[in-house]
């Protein structure tokens, strides 16, 4: 947080989000990334006094928004949505001066994509602990990635069903009749109804959501 005190941030543009504010930001991140009012609002009163900021162009229409909230260990920062990186730049350096203004904390989360970094970092299936993470952040000269940014996601197609009802009988030690399988088995047919929807959606995220998501919930909110 220190690296941002004392930054100069627009502040025409950039101020302290309102509840007044709230019905255009949820439409701005419901443009963005996806409808979730309820979550906003919550977060919204999570964020305390001035924790929360949105950036307004001269026609007042909202290019983005920054929220904070305490945490158990430190502060959060996220959801975090911009339209470029100069909008997000200022926002972060708000929320940052804000943070450090209501003390405690040296140091705030974030959970950031990592298209926002210079180096990707090198990706290794199925291990939890990337031993090569990403690192210099286009926002941040002084963000260190304690873990990958992970989505929760499994793709399956009718294909491949056989293959992961093996792993799991293995996995677990179980027969091919065990109602466990049997259920598994049900589970993963299902899942590839919906393969084409969540191919796409995938694609989408990696593709054109993410360039504009700096920050999301982070793990507590979804």
């Amino acid at each position: 947080l220190k690296e941002f005190d004392g930054r100069a941030y627009d502040q025409n543009r950039i101020k302290p989000m309102q509840a007044g504010d709230l019905g255009d930001v949820i439409r701005y991140d419901a443009s963005s990334w996806i409808e979730r009012e309820e979550i906003i609002r919550g977060l919204f009163r999570d964020g305390g006094d001035e924790g929360c900021f949105v950036y307004r162009d001269d026609s007042g229409v909202v290019r983005g928004f920054c929220m904070t909230r305490p945490g158990r260990i430190r502060p959060f920062v996220g959801p975090f949505i911009a339209d470029t990186d100069e909008i997000a730049s200022g926002l972060i350096a708000a929320a940052a001066r804000r943070l450090l203004k209501a003390g405690g904390a040296a140091n705030a989360f974030i959970d950031t994509p990592e298209i926002h970094f210079a180096d990707r970092g090198v990706y290794a299936e199925r291990v939890f602990e990337q031993a090569q993470k990403p690192s210099g952040h286009k926002l941040s000269r002084s963000l260190a990635c304690v873990r990958d940014f992970t989505r929760m996601y499994q793709l399956v197609s009718h294909d491949g069903v056989d293959r992961l009802v093996r792993d799991f009988m293995r996995t677990e030690n179980l027969a091919g009749d065990a109602p466990r399988v049997k259920a598994f088995r049900e589970t993963m047919e299902k899942s590839t109804l919906n393969y084409s929807r969540t191919l796409a959606f995938m694609n989408l995220e990696r593709d054109v959501l993410q360039k504009k998501i700096y920050g999301s919930t982070g793990p507590e909110k979804g």
